[in-house]
């Protein structure tokens, strides 16, 4: 007789008993493969909800980013429209100019060279564009039988910097003998493109008429640089020097005002701050809102994702912790009973073990029989374990992707894990049903 003949006999003999040994073992291998799942489940799930989390705050990070940006290029956008309407907003003046006089007066009591602007464009600086030299002082102009006092201005075209490309000029280059004038001038004298106006001294032919600014320049008249100085005898000289800022605050104004003070010493910078900054500075607060308000979205999702990572891991922690200590108690259980089986399968086997012993089967044969069922019961509870409890894990966990959570090293261990288990609980009761006496047995019953 074939020891897997025994063995199969021995197990058909005994369902009930075996039975309740593949149940021991099933639920020691169940629980730790529910438990092995589910954590496993757990964490595929924390990396769902963490990526999702982190789609969500880039998406929302994404967008404050572009409103930003939108804000921003619709800022400087706006002011550089602006400030093409409203003209210059920085007056370079000589130190010792009075700045209410110049406006009051209409023009300037001191000079500086001509060569100041030059000294400027070469200078590398980034903040400021359009520099325009001129001369300034208060004439009268004369159209037929209308007067009118006026700023008249003496320019020449636009000073390009020398570290920056050639920009489309504020003001437009007035030929000699030409003048240009400012809308309430040419309404009050008169005058159109093409008519002739004189000062004391000279004659002019009107080239263009601009547009309403509602600034000072609605009462100027410009003519060309040159001939002003000779004009009004200041060869060489100028009263100050228009510019254009930068795209910027009052408070950005003051450093550049600095910055021109130091490349010119023995000048003084006037800004000239209009309805345009006023309005630059309204949009420039609501574009560094925006930008905080993106800075804020990445704070509070970066926040939001910590959290739930912290979340997660806690109530981890508080799965293993509760596992922890059921498994163990489970595995030592299931262990525990298979050996009480196996004895209580000895016990009431010993007549047959005697009979078997007398008709020639050695103690070892008898061990490996009821070694190889301890074996088959392991084997059989930890498949039937394992399954049970990866479906139960699977299904408590509401994994759609069972591929994700299946972990193929968990089986390969459990499987010879649970045979070894139910060998050791099973090895004392086979060791003594192996040394039974036959005659001792036999003389008994």
């Amino acid at each position: 007789m074939t020891l897997w003949r025994l063995v199969r006999r021995e197990i058909l003999h005994r369902k009930l008993n075996f039975a309740l040994g593949v149940l021991s073992v099933l639920a020691a291998a169940g629980s730790l493969a529910a438990t092995v799942t589910l954590l496993r489940a757990h964490d595929l799930r924390t990396e769902q909800i963490v990526s999702a989390k982190i789609a969500e705050v880039n998406r929302e990070v994404e967008q404050r980013r572009q409103i930003a940006a939108a804000s921003a290029a619709e800022l400087e956008e706006a002011y550089r429209k602006i400030m093409l309407k409203f003209g210059y907003n920085l007056l370079i003046l000589p130190a010792d100019q009075s700045v209410t006089d110049y406006h009051v007066g209409g023009g300037a009591d001191t000079y500086m060279p001509e060569a100041a602007v030059k000294t400027l464009s070469e200078s590398g600086i980034m903040t400021v564009q359009h520099l325009l030299p001129i001369v300034q002082r208060k004439q009268v102009l004369v159209a037929g039988d209308r007067r009118l006092e006026v700023h008249l201005v003496g320019c020449r075209g636009e000073v390009p910097l020398a570290h920056r490309d050639p920009m489309k000029p504020l003001l437009s280059t007035v030929p000699a003998g030409g003048m240009i004038v400012g809308q309430e001038v040419a309404r009050e004298l008169g005058v159109k493109p093409g008519d002739s106006v004189r000062t004391l001294e000279a004659d002019f032919q009107v080239i263009k008429v601009y547009e309403a600014r509602g600034n000072q320049d609605d009462f100027s008249a410009w003519i060309e640089l040159a001939q002003a100085q000779k004009l009004l005898g200041v060869e060489g000289k100028i009263t100050g020097i228009l510019a254009l800022s930068c795209v910027c605050t009052r408070a950005q104004l003051d450093e550049i005002k600095k910055d021109i003070a130091r490349i010119l010493p023995g000048t003084r910078v006037h800004t000239m701050v209009n309805d345009a900054v006023i309005r630059y500075e309204s949009r420039f607060q609501a574009a560094q809102e925006a930008e905080a308000r993106k800075t804020l979205a990445r704070r509070q999702g970066d926040r939001d994702i910590e959290r739930q990572r912290e979340s997660r891991a806690q109530l981890k922690g508080e799965i293993q912790s509760l596992t922890g200590w059921i498994v163990p108690l489970i595995l030592v259980g299931s262990a525990l009973a298979i050996a009480l089986l196996a004895l209580s399968n000895v016990r009431e086997r010993r007549r047959e073990i005697g009979v078997l012993r007398a008709l020639g089967l050695r103690s070892r044969q008898v061990f490996a029989v009821f070694l190889t069922r301890a074996v088959l019961t392991g084997v059989v509870g930890a498949c039937a374990g394992y399954l049970a409890g990866f479906a139960a894990a699977a299904a408590w966990a509401r994994s759609p992707a069972l591929s994700e959570i299946f972990d193929p090293a968990l089986p390969a261990i459990a499987l010879p894990a649970a045979a070894l288990l139910a060998a050791l609980a099973s090895w004392a009761p086979a060791t003594l049903a192996a040394r039974q006496d036959p005659a001792v047995v036999l003389r008994e019953e």
